[in-house]
């Protein structure tokens, strides 16, 4: 019916569209009953397929994003994906049975900082048996550990405690209470944030005097459906936050703009990082220090019950921060160089720190020198200062890259989106046991972003030049 009333342009990009969501649903859902190593080969071959696909949407939208018609039916298209994939199992994540135990934890009213799964279970098996007269009460969490249907025994990296603040505890613990230690009950809360996410956008848009159809850039991006329909990764919480604070920029709500970079940063830190762009947005240095702290204000109020339980010794968060280096490209060869240099001192902890700098002055910049624009300049500083933080960062997980789409939404620029479209290749690295994959999918997956950024900086060197 709908496909009657359109012109046949129309017609035909959706009916494209339409098929090549069913191939990719059908392939993912095919691939999460698969075992052995070769499915994540297949995994990130179709990733990277349907992502090069995606970066011809714009393209799509241009012709067709005003159609009113043709909004309704991709909304449609790109839910009918996610409730297919919702009773999937994830593919090569477990990720989310910690954000089950977490929310088990918080939903009884115990404090998910405070043990470590090893510690519970050997409350529950303990490896030196008490005499029965000196027996200790079984603890609370240990009771709950027996009641999670074995959640408990399957998170990973017991000897640490949780990562995930304090905003995804409520998250978990809200899916706690719709189902005890339900996968599918999490991926039904990731649903209503997505939602949620599409409804920000398009009045974000809206704002902006831009077609709303420019939100089916996230709304239909082959990565975000992967990520959290199927892979239930808890970066699904962000994108609202990140969504309302486009919108409250773009309408020049700053001081709502601060607050919602303290919300976002209580989900993942690294938002803390777009404060510089915002406080620029005003001209007196009373003004732009109060709209700091009060982002800042609002991430640390939010993250205290994290941060006053931090113990380095079994901290998740302290191992993150000091250890962690997956799928790297630039991270690795940062290393490299100053382990070359014989600076001295530990070459990854003065990598890190290097990079924390570079991010740091580049959002600065960025940020400072995007005061005076419109405020959609901003948004794209924002957008820059994600992509480098992705691209210099020691972990380069695929569903990071999510954090990048919210801001293609209104500044859509050729290395953000080659990265989404390409990083879904970090799945190859669980395609064998002799490190190739691990060894090509940074290359495939961080190589055409650096490529479209040395591009386009000899392009602008070549256009300064001739004046």
């Amino acid at each position: 019916m709908i496909l009657a009333r359109l012109p046949r342009h129309g017609a035909l990009t959706l009916t494209a569209i339409a098929l090549a969501a069913i191939v990719f649903v059908a392939l993912l859902g095919w691939l999460s009953l698969a075992t052995g190593g070769w499915p994540a080969l297949v995994l990130a071959i179709v990733l990277v397929i349907a992502g090069v696909v995606w970066l011809a949407l714009p393209l799509v939208i241009g012709r067709v994003g005003r159609s009113a018609t043709i909004l309704r039916a991709l909304i449609i298209i790109g839910l009918a994906a996610r409730l297919a994939l919702l009773p999937s199992p994830p593919l090569y994540e477990d990720d989310y049975v910690r954000y089950l135990w977490d929310g088990g934890v918080t939903a009884a009213g115990l404090n998910p900082y405070a043990r470590t799964p090893s510690s519970i279970l050997n409350d529950i098996h303990p490896l030196f048996p008490q005499m029965p007269r000196t027996a200790r009460p079984p603890s609370p969490e240990a009771i709950l550990g027996g009641q999670s249907n074995g959640v408990l025994e399957r998170v990973s990296y017991p000897s640490v405690t949780t990562i995930y603040p304090p905003l995804a505890q409520l998250g978990f613990a809200a899916a706690h209470l719709v189902s005890p230690w339900s996968l599918l009950a999490w991926k039904v809360v990731g649903l209503a944030a997505e939602a949620l996410t599409l409804w920000l956008l398009m009045g974000g848009l809206r704002a902006a005097q831009r077609s709303p159809g420019w939100a089916m850039l996230y709304w239909l991006c082959p990565l975000v459906i992967k990520d959290f329909a199927n892979g239930a990764h808890m970066d699904v919480l962000l994108m609202p936050t990140l969504a309302g604070l486009i919108w409250a920029m773009l309408t020049g709500r700053l001081r709502t703009a601060a607050v919602l970079i303290g919300v976002a940063a209580a989900l993942k830190f690294w938002p803390l990082l777009l404060v510089p762009g915002l406080a620029w947005r005003v001209k007196k240095w009373p003004h732009r220090i109060a709209l700091s702290a009060l982002a800042t204000a609002s991430a640390a109020l939010l993250l205290a019950p994290q941060l006053l339980a931090l113990d380095p010794a079994s901290s998740g968060l302290s191992a993150y921060a000091e250890s962690w280096v997956r799928n790297s490209l630039a991270f690795p060869a940062l290393k490299a160089i100053i382990t070359a240099l014989a600076i001295g001192g530990d070459p990854a902890l003065l990598t890190r720190f290097l990079v924390a700098a570079i991010v740091g002055g580049l959002a600065l910049r960025w940020g400072v020198r995007a005061a005076n624009a419109a405020p959609m300049a901003t948004i794209a500083a924002w957008r820059d200062t994600v992509l480098a933080l992705l691209l210099l960062s020691p972990t380069g997980y695929s569903w990071y890259a999510t954090w990048l789409v919210p801001f293609l939404v209104f500044t859509p620029e050729a290395a953000a989106m080659l990265l989404v479209a390409f990083v879904g290749a970090y799945y190859a690295r669980f395609a064998d046991r002799t490190g190739w994959g691990a060894a090509i999918a940074p290359w495939t997956g961080f190589a055409p972003a650096w490529i479209a950024i040395v591009v386009t900086g000899l392009r602008q060197r070549i256009a300064d030049a001739r004046g």
